[in-house]
């Protein structure tokens, strides 16, 4: 008898927690930096990283919540997420709008492809998107979203043209940089990374995580002007996106 109690106190200590929406974006903010620290082990992660959201979740809304709680909250966003890539699949009818982090969809698509569980995610900003995709994307093991780019090659990412085979015209309105003043050090590659517009803080982060690992295509990109600096994350972006 009392085994069952104790089983059911374990339960209700795993369900019993009113998540709101501000609740979930702090867990998805968090478990994202989380992931971009190598945190994420395999499709799980470390104890504690549920602990650090189990803290910041409590302070911040005067409840008590627990490592228990975040884990099975984790799970829980996983279906969401695996809706929102079948949704993206390339085979599928719908569209994609980066800017807005939208699936998009006419009444023909909708009335012949769509299933009533799909109606919140259609045209409409899915919150989050990008902290989503590092929590609980596909293949995302330790060292986050930046291991994640790293799988897919070299080649794949940065498919850039070279200056030299650009033509003359275009070369003239390119910006000149001197080699000689190219920083190798980490704190002028992240400035360069970071300074960025248009994309979101935390998948520049990853793009510059990247980077600092590979001194090769670190040194290419600080050879490269701000118009083929934003080529190159977008080429990023959209190649760990196509995993999905």
């Amino acid at each position: 008898m009392g085994n069952k109690k104790d089983t059911q106190k374990v339960k209700d200590t795993k369900t019993n927690f009113k998540w709101s929406q501000p609740m979930q974006n702090l867990l998805l903010e968090i478990l994202a930096n989380e992931a971009l620290h190598g945190n994420k082990q395999s499709n799980t992660f470390k104890h504690a990283s549920y602990a650090k959201v189990a803290e910041a979740i409590t302070e911040k809304f005067m409840t008590e919540c627990t490592p228990k709680h975040v884990e099975h909250r984790f799970k829980t966003v996983k279906p969401s997420w695996n809706t929102i890539a079948l949704l993206r699949n390339k085979k599928s009818r719908f569209g994609w709008n980066d800017d807005l982090k939208m699936i998009t969809c006419d009444r023909t698509v909708y009335d012949e492809e769509a299933h009533p569980n799909h109606a919140q995610f259609l045209n409409k900003k899915i919150e989050m998107f990008d902290e989503m995709a590092l929590v609980v994307g596909k293949d995302m093991a330790i060292g986050g979203f930046s291991k994640g780019v790293g799988d897919i090659g070299v080649e794949a990412l940065d498919d850039s043209p070279p200056l030299v085979d650009a033509d003359v015209d275009d070369i003239s309105k390119k910006k000149q940089v001197d080699p000689s003043h190219v920083a190798s050090n980490e704190t002028s590659l992240y400035e360069e990374v970071m300074k960025m517009d248009g994309f979101e803080e935390n998948m520049l982060a990853s793009a510059f995580d990247h980077l600092n690992r590979d001194e090769k295509q670190a040194r290419s990109f600080m050879l490269k002007n701000d118009k083929l600096h934003r080529q190159w994350l977008q080429n990023i972006f959209d190649n760990y996106l196509s995993q999905f």
